[in-house]
């Protein structure tokens, strides 16, 4: 007597994803990428969600460092995607305590939002700001040291935008 072995039907459904409309939906799409990751030297770097974006810290112990936030952005067509059907994001208020300062933190923070989300569209704007000694007279040094360190990190000029960067998703 043959036996015949049954298979289910192996043909792999997929299902149709909505696309976010909403912040609370495009930044609840992300919280696969809340993390605590501990570095050296009792510093850890967090990716948290606050009410309206996320939050990467990092910290020594339980003292704060230094902060970058990733805002989604709402386009001209009302919509958080931009082009590649990709949501975008700015990197906003990238953050070191003043005494905490020139110990690679901001590269750090930096690195990471990129690594967290690399994969959308990242705008960035160099306003230099928190810093005590800021006037005038050295604002333009303050700016071209940030599009320096932005520019290390992937972002080009945007041409019809007087001070803004963009970064391109990941491949």
């Amino acid at each position: 007597m043959m036996h015949l072995k049954k298979f289910e039907n192996l043909v792999e459904v997929k299902q149709e994803q909505k696309t976010p409309e909403t912040l609370d939906e495009v930044l609840n799409s992300f919280s696969d990428r809340i993390e605590n990751v501990n570095l050296h030297d009792n510093l850890t770097l967090k990716t948290e969600r606050q009410k309206t974006f996320y939050r990467i810290s990092i910290y020594k112990n339980d003292l704060e460092l230094g902060t970058v936030d990733i805002q989604p952005m709402i386009h001209r067509t009302g919509s958080y995607f931009a082009e590649n059907n990709k949501v975008s994001a700015e990197l906003k208020n990238l953050h070191v305590n003043e005494e905490f300062r020139n110990n690679h933190l901001g590269s750090t923070l930096m690195q990471k939002a990129i690594d967290t989300f690399g994969d959308i569209n990242l705008y960035i704007y160099p306003n230099p700001n928190r810093i005590k000694d800021l006037n005038e007279s050295n604002i333009e040094n303050y700016r071209e040291s940030l599009i320096k360190l932005y520019t290390k990190y992937g972002f080009v000029k945007i041409k019809d935008d007087g001070f803004g960067m963009k970064r391109l998703p990941d491949s």
